[in-house]
């Protein structure tokens, strides 16, 4: 009887540990996907609409797992150099050209941008807002045009 009781509870531990192992497993670098999700509010792919200098546009993500606070940070470059870049939730909607960048003080014109989908952590769980952070990107969409 004791011993079936013993075995018993000790499945039931190991079952408890590798539960709590699984659930906080953070995605691994490079597992994610990230692609547009829209431009100016219509379904990009869809509509045919292009992404354009103070045009507002969201994206689509995978792989965050369980993730509490995914990150994307678009970034848009003209000849080469940074112009415009933002980080912020995976779920915000980011205006290209932002209140005010080097894209703005151009005065608009195209720009080639990507974006990237990242989170934070430290040690083995995600960053909390205490600790060294240390950066894990996801995945980077395909470098996509936005007009002038």
């Amino acid at each position: 009887m004791y011993r079936r009781l013993a075995l018993v509870l000790s499945v039931l531990v190991a079952l408890a540990v590798v539960g709590v192992a699984s659930a906080g497993t953070l995605p691994a670098s490079g597992s994610g996907t990230i692609g547009l999700g829209s431009v100016d509010g219509s379904v990009a792919g869809f509509a045919r609409v292009q992404p354009h200098y103070e045009g507002t546009v969201t994206f689509n993500s995978a792989g965050t797992g369980k993730l509490k606070n995914p990150r994307i940070y678009v970034r848009c470059y003209q000849n080469g150099v940074l112009v415009y870049g933002e980080a912020g939730g995976a779920s915000d909607t980011f205006t290209l050209g932002g209140g005010w960048s080097l894209w703005v003080a151009n005065g608009g014109g195209s720009a080639q941008c990507w974006a990237d989908l990242f989170y934070f952590k430290t040690g083995n769980h995600e960053w909390n807002g205490s600790g060294q952070q240390e950066y894990v990107w996801l995945a980077t969409t395909p470098e996509w045009d936005a007009a002038g």
